[in-house]
């Protein structure tokens, strides 16, 4: 473990369509996390549009396809200023390589998928309930979207800064 070489954003952006088997070519350590992180939120997605009664098309699933390569792009941007800055720390980058590193960074992964399925379930129950008639519990249902998204924003914003102090990662 001599340096932490830069890696081409495009390509990890490019790969990133593949789903998170291109993550590998960021690091290991964010392709274990985000293959864990897609696979719990395609049985959550799953698990909960069945319970719900909610079949969205699953065109929709694919969506979510755009926060993997969003998410790819940020850190591939990031290990590309670690490297610019630590690059020959191996302190920083034996801390960057680790698994710890890797589940506190995918955590907005995770983040931006929860926020994606919350917005698509929000608008769902907009388009249903102005499909129906119902107005006023279409703009209800709108305020519980900003709500429940402003509230995932939080919950994972802490959850983030303690793992990042348990972990003890800068």
């Amino acid at each position: 473990m001599k340096y932490l070489p830069k890696i081409n954003s495009t390509i990890a952006v490019i790969l990133a369509f593949f789903g998170p088997i291109g993550y590998l070519y960021i690091g290991v350590n964010f392709g274990f996390w985000a293959f864990v992180f897609t696979a719990s939120y395609v049985f959550t997605y799953q698990a909960v549009s069945t319970s719900l009664d909610i079949y969205l098309p699953f065109a929709a699933f694919y969506g979510s396809l755009l926060a993997l390569v969003y998410f790819a792009s940020l850190l591939a941007n990031m290990r590309n200023a670690f490297a610019n800055q630590f690059s020959h720390s191996m302190v920083k980058v034996k801390q960057f390589k680790s698994f710890a590193f890797g589940f506190v960074s995918c955590l907005n992964l995770f983040k931006l998928y929860v926020q994606f399925y919350t917005v698509l379930i929000g608008f769902y129950a907009v388009y249903g309930s102005f499909k129906s008639g119902k107005h006023e519990m279409a703009l209800v249902a709108l305020v519980a979207l900003v709500v429940v998204s402003w509230l995932v924003q939080v919950i994972f914003k802490y959850l983030q800064s303690g793992l990042s102090k348990l972990f003890k990662i800068e």
